[in-house]
C-alpha cells in the first residue's frame, strides 16, 4: 500500500483525479474504495483549492473530470452522497443528475439527488434560463431511460421540478421517449399532460422515432396532429427532420404520400440526399422551376450541402448555375466542391467582383 500511495504522489493533480474518475467508470466498488484510499492523502488537501476558478481552468484546461456522472453511468451513484463531502469539485451537478435519471434506477436517482440537489437547486435561483433546460435535459434522459422503474423516475423528475413542471413538459420529452418505441409509456406521459398532438411534438417524433412506430402512432390517434392538419405534416421541421435521419428516404417517401412531396424533396436537396432525390423526383406536385430562379432555390441548396453527385445530377437533368451556387461553395470552405465547381465556373462566366474566395 505504501509504495503504491508513493506512485500516486508522483502523478499531477489531473491524473490523480482521472484515476478516480476511471475507477468510478469500472463499474466495480472496490476499485472506487481503494483508489480513493491511495489517493485520499494527496488529493484532499487539493481539492480544497478547486474552488478558486482560475486553478480550475488552470488544472483542467477548462474540462473538469467528472466524477458524478461517471459514477452514475456506471451504476455507482448510491457512493455519491459519501464522495460528495471530499470530491464536491468533480461533480458536476447537471451532468450527474443527467446521468443518474437515464442510467440509474430510482433509489440511484435519489442518491444522486442527495449528493448535489442542493446544488441543482441552486440553479432555480441563478436564472429562469438556466433552471428551465436543467430540469428539461432531466426529464429527456429519464424518458429515455431504460431501466425497470423509468417511470417512477420521470414522475419523480416532474414532482422535483416543482414550478418548472410546465418546462418539463416539453415537446424535446416527448421525442426522446418515442425513441424507445414503448407505446405504454407514452400514454403514461399522455395521462400527465404532456403535449401529445402538437405540430411541435410531430417534429421531434419524426426525428427521433422510426418510421414503423410513428406509423403506428399515426393509427393510435391522440398522440399526432390529426391527417387533416395538412400544415402540420408538411411543415418545414417535420420534413428536415425526416431528411436529417438515416432511415430518412423512407420518412420522406411517408410523407411525400402524405401531400408534402414538395417539401419532402427540397429537404432532400439541402440534405445532400441523392437517393431521396431521385426517388422523389416526379412526386413533387409541382415543376420544379428550372430557370434562374430554379437553380436559386435547388442548385445552390444542393451546392451547399456538399454532395457533388446529387449537384452532378442536378445538372444532368436540367438545372443551370447561378452566382450564388459558386458563392455557397466557396463560403463554406468546401474545398473538394470547389474543385469541381471551378471548370463550370470559368465556363460559365460568372465571375464576381463581391464573391469571397
Amino acid at each position: 500500500m505504501e509504495g503504491a500511495q508513493a506512485a500516486m504522489k508522483q502523478l499531477t493533480f489531473h491524473q490523480k483525479l482521472m484515476v478516480l474518475s476511471t475507477a468510478a467508470s469500472s463499474g466495480c466498488e472496490a476499485n472506487v474504495q481503494f483508489a480513493w484510499q491511495l489517493l485520499q492523502p494527496h488529493v484532499f488537501p487539493e481539492l480544497l483549492r478547486t474552488e478558486c476558478y482560475q486553478t480550475r481552468l488552470d488544472l483542467y484546461s477548462g474540462q473538469r473530470p467528472d466524477l458524478g456522472s461517471a459514477a452514475a453511468l456506471s451504476g455507482l451513484a448510491h457512493l455519491l452522497p459519501s464522495l460528495a463531502p471530499r470530491c464536491s469539485g468533480l461533480l458536476n451537478p447537471g451532468r450527474t443528475m443527467e446521468a443518474a435519471a437515464r442510467h440509474c434506477d430510482l433509489a440511484g436517482l435519489h442518491a444522486a439527488w442527495g449528493a448535489v440537489g442542493q446544488r441543482v437547486q441552486s440553479f432555480n435561483q441563478e436564472g429562469r434560463a438556466t433552471a428551465q433546460g436543467t430540469w428539461q435535459r432531466l426529464a429527456c434522459a429519464a424518458a429515455e431511460s431504460e431501466t425497470s422503474d423509468a417511470l417512477a423516475t420521470l414522475d419523480w423528475v416532474l414532482q422535483a421540478a416543482g414550478r418548472y413542471r410546465r418546462t418539463v413538459l416539453h415537446a424535446d420529452v416527448c421525442g426522446a421517449a418515442a425513441a424507445l418505441g414503448d407505446l405504454a409509456r407514452l400514454a403514461w406521459m399522455r395521462d400527465r399532460g404532456f403535449p401529445w398532438g402538437t405540430p411541435a411534438v410531430l417534429v421531434e417524433v419524426v426525428r427521433h422515432a422510426g418510421l414503423g412506430f410513428v406509423q403506428r402512432l399515426e393509427q393510435e390517434g391522440g398522440y399526432l396532429p390529426p391527417a387533416e392538419d395538412a400544415g402540420a405534416w408538411a411543415s418545414e421541421g417535420v420534413v428536415a427532420a425526416a431528411a436529417s435521419q438515416r432511415d430518412g428516404v423512407g420518412k420522406l417517401q411517408w410523407l411525400a404520400g402524405r401531400g408534402a412531396a414538395w417539401q419532402a424533396w427540397l429537404a432532400a436537396v439541402g440534405c445532400g440526399n441523392l437517393e431521396a432525390v431521385q426517388l422523389l423526383a416526379g412526386q413533387q406536385g409541382q415543376e420544379p422551376a428550372k430557370g434562374e430562379g430554379g437553380a436559386a432555390a435547388i442548385l445552390a441548396p444542393a451546392v451547399s450541402s456538399g454532395s457533388v453527385p446529387l449537384v452532378t445530377w442536378l445538372r444532368q437533368v436540367g438545372y443551370p448555375w447561378c452566382q450564388r451556387c459558386f458563392e455557397f461553395a466557396f463560403w463554406r470552405g468546401d474545398l473538394p466542391m470547389m474543385q469541381w465547381l471551378l471548370p463550370c465556373w470559368r465556363q460559365a462566366a460568372l465571375w464576381s467582383s463581391t464573391t469571397a474566395i
